[in-house]
């Protein structure tokens, strides 16, 4: 492996980049830097920035540590928290709390933090809030508030002005009065622009030159490389909860893992060969030992992941309105400060909510999910596009001038799931709870199915996006016997909500499973303000209904209502539905099959695209464009 890595990088001089990731120790960093100047990368394809973010350089900023040993040294008069729950964060921290004289937090919501607090500032939400932000880069942008606000709360700088002893002011005026300073001459006009353009030009810092100075930095690389003794712990932040900020939104929390599926809670990661070694299944409730510190978690195999390692997302563990615990809180072995834990079986299982079993295809097969290898698709070269199948029977629904489909390019998904958050608060989709999941009743209309696809050297992960086809021969509209799922004229499956009656004959005929059944009236419980993020412009459905992916004709019929009001055509790209505007690999496109130099007709007739189940004659408007990897041959 590493004779063709090596060899792979002196081939590509000047145009690859080596890159450590953020977990790394400095000294790992330290080399990837070399090496990337010994290529002739740096200064070209990596660039160099100072942080943005005050006092980086010191190794002890933000220490968590530091602020303990200050508390017990009875050192600390007020301590402050500002929209950081540290007690949750670190135990240790919590029984320090009650040494300061007093204490203040400020959030959004109830925390750990704030019941130890002497005092609670109430946060006003980041959408009712006026202030600035810095980019990586240095690059500056004026955020600007998207609604009223709601409640009497505050902003993090009018508690900060208030706090130097500044005159009151509010967030407004304190933004505006800073850049009034930095551009006092035609200011009006710059904060039009900038509000206007989101950023403020010329404020990135400029790259800097790092030269490579010395080695000494090989003895703490040989350190980092050195292996541990017994199952190495890795803790990361969960991407869906990141580390617990986000532990009470049940949008967050029923949205599946990009890897595993899993709802509703965290799980300790394993490699099956780790797993036949401890006799462990997944489901198998674990006691994880790091020094004196334990926990009690369940197991869950994944294949393809780091042999004689475990992997346990932070973030979990805050506890629901019935004071239960939502997952387990891994920051109880944060603080053990040990690279290296023992694992002991409880005897108890634990039911896992995950979703890849409730609506599963089958295996990888070449009707479902096509992938192949750069080399063996231009040795294939496909000849033809889609051919549209011949029938015996027309449409009923008479066929408009424009009609709508949709493209997936699969090289592009990377499945992170930012699609199917925005479809569920696009669409009104509600939330089930881990009961509902467990009982396969998940509502997401955009669903990110997983495939493992079997390899010489181990598992590959296969990720396929699947909502509704929208077939032009949908096998879901023969079976109704209420005609509530019909054809429109421009290509749409539409679902009448007031005709169905809840037979579920059209799921039972989908040979996709993409459609949902309303067991519950999900959003009768719903308390204010929850139904302000409920969109207008989409029906709320009631229990006994089916409800599937309309691709966004919400959207569709508002931009068609525009351009007729308009006298104009309709142009490409205008209609964008809430996945593809989500999307940020640009991975979905969607508009006018109809309009040859549409970007959707293109790609439609693209070498690459394929039907999944094409055989059953269903037509689906929705394409994919087939995986393609390029695999190093001396490695295959």
């Amino acid at each position: 492996f590493l004779a063709a890595l090596v060899a792979d990088l002196l081939r590509q001089r000047g145009t690859s980049a080596v890159i450590a990731g953020d977990e790394q120790p400095p000294s790992v960093h330290a080399a990837a830097h070399a090496l990337n100047v010994l290529l002739g990368n740096a200064g070209g394809v990596t660039n160099y920035a100072p942080p943005v973010i005050s006092a980086a350089d010191d190794p002890e900023f933000g220490s968590l540590r530091r602020l303990r040993d200050a508390l017990d040294a009875g050192r600390v008069q007020t301590l402050i928290s500002f929209e950081s729950d540290i007690a949750f964060t670190d135990f240790e921290l919590a029984g320090s709390f009650s040494k300061a004289e007093e204490s203040l937090f400020f959030g959004i919501s109830p925390t750990r933090t704030g019941a130890l607090s002497t005092w609670q500032i109430p946060s006003a939400h980041q959408l009712e809030t006026w202030g600035d932000a810095r980019a990586f880069d240095g690059t500056a942008s004026i955020v600007a508030p998207l609604i009223a606000p709601l409640y009497d709360g505050r902003t993090l700088s009018e508690v900060l002005a208030a706090l130097l002893g500044e005159e009151p002011s509010s967030a407004h005026d304190l933004v505006k009065n800073f850049w009034r300073e930095k551009h006092p001459d035609h200011f009006d006009e710059f904060w039009e622009l900038a509000l206007a353009r989101g950023v403020i030009a010329e404020t990135a810092t400029d790259a800097v030159a790092l030269p490579l100075l010395d080695s000494g930095w090989l003895p703490g690389l040989m350190a980092a490389g050195a292996s541990s003794h017994g199952i190495e712990l890795y803790l990361e932040a969960d991407m869906r909860v990141h580390d617990g900020r986000f532990g009470t939104n049940s949008w967050l929390l029923e949205l599946p893992c990009p890897i595993t599926k899993l709802t509703w809670e965290n799980a300790a990661w394993l490699a099956p060969s780790l797993a036949r070694r401890l006799a462990i299944e997944s489901g198998h409730v674990i006691r994880l030992r790091a020094g004196s510190r334990s926990l009690e978690v369940p197991a869950l195999i994944v294949p393809g992941h780091a042999d004689g390692a475990i992997t346990l997302a932070l973030g979990w563990g805050r506890e629901n309105e019935a004071g239960k615990p939502i997952g387990v809180n891994a920051y109880a072995l944060r603080g053990a400060n040990a690279r290296s834990v023992s694992v002991e079986p409880t005897g108890r299982r634990a039911e896992l909510a995950i979703t890849q079993e409730s609506m599963r295809l089958g295996d990888v097969a070449e009707s479902i999910l096509v992938s192949s290898t750069l080399s063996q698709y231009r040795a294939a070269r496909p000849a033809h596009p889609i051919k549209k199948q011949l029938s015996l029977y027309r449409s009923d629904a008479p066929e408009s001038a424009r009609q709508w489909g949709m493209v997936i390019d699969l090289n592009a998904c990377t499945g992170c799931s930012a699609c199917v958050i925005a479809c569920q608060a696009e669409n009104n989709v509600p939330s089930v709870g881990k009961g509902g999941v467990l009982k396969h009743r998940e509502m997401h209309w955009l669903r990110i199915d997983r495939y493992w696809a079997e390899e010489p050297k181990g598992e590959r992960m296969l990720v396929q996006p699947m909502a509704c086809q929208h077939c032009e021969k949908a096998p879901c509209e023969y079976v109704c016997p209420t005609a509530a799922t019909v054809h429109s004229s421009d290509g749409l499956n539409q679902m009448i909500y007031n005709r169905c009656v809840g037979t579920r004959f059209c799921s039972n005929n989908c040979p996709y499973k993409v459609r949902r059944f309303n067991w519950f009236n999900y959003h009768r419980a719903e308390r204010s303000p929850r139904e302000l993020a409920e969109n207008p412009e989409v029906t709320v459905r009631a229990r006994g209904v089916m409800e599937k992916c309309s691709y966004c004709v919400q959207r569709i019929r508002s931009a068609e209502n525009r351009a007729r009001s308009e006298h104009r055509a309709l142009a490409d790209g205008e209609v964008r539905t809430a996945c593809e505007q989500a999307c940020p690999s640009q991975a979905i496109a969607f508009g006018d099959v109809n309009q040859p130099n549409s970007a959707v007709a293109r790609l439609r007739q693209n070498p690459r695209a394929f039907e999944v189940l094409a055989e059953l004659g269903a037509a689906p408007r929705t394409r994919y464009l087939m995986k393609l990897t390029n695999p190093n041959p001396e490695l295959t």
